[in-house]
C-alpha cells in the first residue's frame, strides 16, 4: 500500500468521513497515488482505462465509459452518468456506487458500500477534488 503524501487524502478524508467506504487517487496518466486498504484487487489496468478515457475527446471518453462500464478492484459499476464537461463520472452496483472527480493533474474516486448514500459520498469525493483543484492539483 502506498505511503506519501496523498495517503491521509483518502484515509482521513474520504473513508474517515464516514461516507466513503474507499478510495483512491490517481495521475492522469493513471499512476497510482494512494487508494484503501480495503482495495486488494486494484489493477494498474483498471486505472489506465479510467485515466485513458478521460483524455479521449467527450463523446469518445462518455461512449467509453458506458460501454464497458466502470471496473474497481475487480468490481464492475454500471455508469449512470457521465459529465465529462465536468469531470464527473457516477457509477452504481446494487446497493453501492462510485464517483470519479477529475481535477488538473489527479483523478479522485470515491467508493460507497450499502448503508451508505450516493449524494454524500459525491459531496466528500467531489469536496475533495476541489481543495486538490484549488491547491493547484
Amino acid at each position: 500500500m502506498p505511503v506519501g503524501p496523498w495517503q491521509p487524502f483518502v484515509d482521513d478524508i474520504l473513508v474517515g468521513s464516514g461516507k466513503c467506504s474507499a478510495g483512491i487517487i490517481i495521475g492522469h496518466e493513471g499512476a497510482i497515488f494512494a487508494y484503501s486498504a480495503n482495495l486488494s484487487n486494484l489493477s494498474q489496468a483498471e486505472m489506465n482505462f479510467i485515466a485513458n478515457s478521460f483524455a479521449l475527446p467527450e463523446e469518445e471518453a462518455a461512449s467509453a465509459f458506458q460501454s464497458t462500464g466502470i471496473i474497481i478492484s475487480g468490481a464492475k459499476y454500471i455508469t449512470l452518468r457521465a459529465q465529462l464537461d465536468d469531470g464527473l463520472v457516477y457509477g452504481k452496483l446494487g446497493p453501492a456506487g462510485c464517483c470519479i472527480s477529475r481535477t488538473g493533474s489527479t483523478i479522485v474516486i470515491g467508493i460507497y458500500s450499502k448503508g451508505m448514500t450516493g449524494g454524500e459520498c459525491n459531496m466528500v469525493t467531489e469536496g475533495l477534488a476541489e481543495y486538490l483543484s484549488e491547491e493547484g492539483w
